[in-house]
């Protein structure tokens, strides 16, 4: 799960090496959540062998995009590349990929695969920022939508009984119910009691209902006290 991240790639020898780049980043039997962020292919390769996709996906991989995430395809000799490669049709058995993203997410140089399930719809997503003394949570979720936020330690196996995947642990942790604003903004700022010391962490996750009452899971993020 990653927020307010870039991945791009940066090869001085492309040229020397006849432009021979692999994907940005590859999915093998993952799924990735990704929140205002960029996954780019490289740029500026002069090779044919050059692939220059963002993103490659094995193994029935899945990417979840929300709140103005970016998925780019780069360039090549050939031009602007797709912005994805599904490995699933040179797999036996062929395994199929999935891309669930907000209507918010650009997908620039289109789909470079046969069989991929491709889904728009609403997402929720979360953004942190932090300034001395307050930690501020952003929520990009449907107008008017209830939404629950959750903040405790964090853990590697997911909670699942009644919501989820929930990766925070539920037996200790703090919560929020809110209903999001008109333009689907929630911002939640908190203070940073003086009696925490530095080097503490915590993670948070959210969760909201759309309006058909379908529950939308956020990434995870982590803030500390530094």
């Amino acid at each position: 799960m990653m927020s307010d991240t870039v991945f791009v790639q940066s090869h001085p020898m492309a040229s020397a090496l006849n432009g021979l780049l692999s994907d940005t980043m590859i999915l093998d039997a993952s799924e990735l959540y990704a929140a205002s962020s960029v996954i780019q292919g490289s740029n500026g390769v002069s090779g044919f062998l050059s692939v220059a996709w963002a993103i490659g996906l094995y193994s029935n991989a899945s990417v979840v995009a929300s709140s103005g995430t970016s998925l780019v395809g780069g360039v090549n000799s050939f031009g602007r590349t797709h912005w994805t490669y599904d490995y699933g049709l040179v797999q036996v058995p062929p395994r199929t990929s999935t891309l669930r993203y907000d209507p918010s997410v650009q997908l620039i140089g289109g789909q470079g695969q046969a069989g991929m399930i491709e889904i728009q719809e609403l997402q929720t997503g979360l953004q942190t920022l932090e300034s001395p003394g307050q930690i501020t949570v952003v929520q990009h979720t449907p107008p008017l939508a209830p939404t629950f936020l959750l903040m405790g330690s964090l853990q590697t196996t997911p909670w699942t009984h009644i919501i989820g995947p929930v990766y925070i642990d539920v037996t200790n942790v703090w919560s929020d119910l809110q209903i999001a604003p008109a333009s689907g903004v929630l911002s939640r700022t908190f203070s940073i009691p003086p009696t925490i010391p530095v080097g503490q962490w915590a993670g948070i996750q959210a969760f909201a209902l759309d309006s058909t009452g379908r529950l939308m899971t956020s990434n995870v993020s982590t803030v500390g006290v530094w």
